[in-house]
């Protein structure tokens, strides 16, 4: 492996964004896990304030802010299509 491509490559917004997809899974799953049965619910600051915002223009659930995460994600790829990232499993396994 090149590591001066590795490091290249991996600074950029696209492998930004795909290496926090899995955690925001993770932690979505984690949060419905932990809330299954109890009467007040646990959340944290940063999602209760975006929750929040959604809601303000209209917006509840997973499925808006899956289409912003999806939106966001496009915007990001598009924009760095430009230099010529390569989109690598191995670089995001590192």
């Amino acid at each position: 492996m090149d590591w001066s491509t590795y490091h290249r490559v991996t600074r950029t917004a696209t492998y930004g964004f795909l290496s926090a997809l899995p955690l925001l899974v993770l932690y979505e799953v984690m949060i419905i896990a932990v809330n299954e049965s109890r009467i007040g619910q646990v959340r944290v600051g940063a999602e209760v304030w975006l929750k929040s915002l959604l809601a303000l223009v209209g917006g509840t659930g997973f499925i808006v802010l899956g289409l912003v995460l999806i939106v966001v994600g496009s915007v990001i790829f598009i924009y760095e299509r430009n230099e010529h990232i390569p989109i690598r499993a191995r670089y995001l396994a590192w």
